[in-house]
């Protein structure tokens, strides 16, 4: 268990997912995950004099904090019917989300069933001298995969 402070607050990481403090007793602390407000009901409760920690609705919706953090991949870009360039990551396709600015050096993209799924899945290219790598801001998706592994081809 690894304790941590944040803009003030505690958290807590247990199995690469972060926590937070919901309330106390006399013995007992009260966890929920942090992206509680994404809807994830996972919650955990640990006991102050042995430290024991006990996982309640274990089942996360939500990303683990390793991959949300700090955790890049290399950038595969297609190109769609209609001629826009999208970024393939894990079997999704992502739109870009603005215009790219001729001085930026990021580009935030979102999941191409946006609109369709209202899936909430976005991530961000970062263009370096080493090529486009990938930075994901949010892997929650709404939908099923849209590429199942059987139909992609490996990049050339």
């Amino acid at each position: 268990m690894n304790l941590k402070r944040h803009r003030n607050n505690q958290y807590t990481i247990i199995n690469n997912y972060r926590f937070v403090k919901s309330s106390q007793s006399a013995n007992t602390y009260y966890l929920k995950c942090a992206n509680f407000r994404k809807s994830c009901r996972a919650r955990a409760i640990i006991r102050k004099d042995t430290m024991q920690v006990q996982l309640k609705d274990g089942n996360h919706t939500c990303q683990s904090y390793q991959l949300s953090k700090g955790i890049t991949f290399p950038a595969r870009y297609i190109i769609s019917r209609r001629g826009t360039q999208l970024v393939l990551f894990r079997h999704n396709t992502y739109t870009p989300n603005s215009k790219i600015k001729p001085d930026s050096l990021k580009r935030d993209w979102k999941c191409s069933m946006y609109h369709k799924a209202k899936c909430k899945a976005r991530l961000v290219t970062k263009f370096t001298s080493a090529g486009d790598i990938i930075h994901v801001t949010c892997a929650m998706h709404s939908h099923p995969p849209m590429y199942p592994p059987t139909l992609l081809k490996p990049p050339q």
